[in-house]
């Protein structure tokens, strides 16, 4: 039930920017003259960053979430994406059916400096839109290394094709993360980066962001926060998942 601020508070909000979707909003604070950290800062989520914290949300993890969020948003900036964060998801995994086909797939289609490659899909789930509405959806990792059991740099064309063929060959598939940086046998917790291009929020694009500033994040991440088991790039554009993971 909404309130009333004139009969409970004795006055009226004005809302002059009501009417105006995000980026108009920051197009008029341009035309004020207002400073880039005011104008285009990065939004906060409505609900807090619980939207950010997949599964159950505890204190410790909650302030793993804190932590790799200012990483993120020190780490990256305006000139590589308009959005950029970090989410926090419980490593609890789960036998996934098709892992051989959809594995035998983006092996024939990546080859190159590639010794194994892993996809795993975690107990979780994520927001996604399918048919134009929001629903629940599969999130699962994608593990590329090569014979040093290094993370493969892949270009952002070829991991496009594989986000594509992992939901293409599952459409209750919402988000693809591909790993970035070592794992920690010790972590509870996978933390996924989260950085996409969009005007009004209703599509969004993946930034590409460059692999040297991805991978200090994530080492970042894993040095301040020694409960993480892996850090995570998310491949998935909008549609088919939400910007929010949540």
């Amino acid at each position: 039930m909404k309130i009333n601020p004139v009969k409970v508070y004795g006055f009226k909000v004005v809302e002059p920017l009501a009417s105006l979707y995000k980026f108009q909003v920051r197009e008029v604070a341009k035309a004020l003259g207002m400073p880039l950290e005011a104008s285009m800062r990065q939004p906060f989520p409505g609900p807090g960053l619980s939207v950010r914290v997949v599964g159950e949300i505890a204190s410790d993890k909650l302030d793993v979430e804190k932590k790799a969020t200012q990483i993120v948003e020190d780490k990256i900036d305006l000139s590589m994406s308009k959005q950029y964060f970090a989410a926090t998801i419980d490593d609890v995994k789960e036998r996934y059916p098709k892992t051989a086909e959809v594995e035998k797939k983006i092996l024939s289609l990546l080859k190159r400096r590639i010794v194994s490659i892993d996809i795993k899909s975690l107990r979780n789930k994520a927001t996604g839109i399918k048919n134009g509405e929001r629903q629940y959806g599969g999130i699962m990792l994608v593990d590329i290394l090569d014979k040093d059991g290094k993370c493969v740099q892949q270009s952002y064309e070829a991991l496009d094709e594989v986000q594509k063929d992992i939901i293409g060959a599952d459409d209750s598939i919402s988000r693809v993360l591909y790993r970035i940086t070592d794992v920690s046998e010790n972590g509870n917790w996978i933390v996924s980066i989260r950085a996409v291009d969009t005007l009004d929020f209703v599509t969004a694009t993946v930034s590409a962001i460059p692999w040297k500033t991805l991978t200090e994040t994530g080492k970042m991440i894993m040095n301040t926060c020694p409960t993480v088991s892996a850090v995570y790039y998310d491949l998935t554009p909008k549609p088919p998942s939400s910007i929010e993971f949540e």
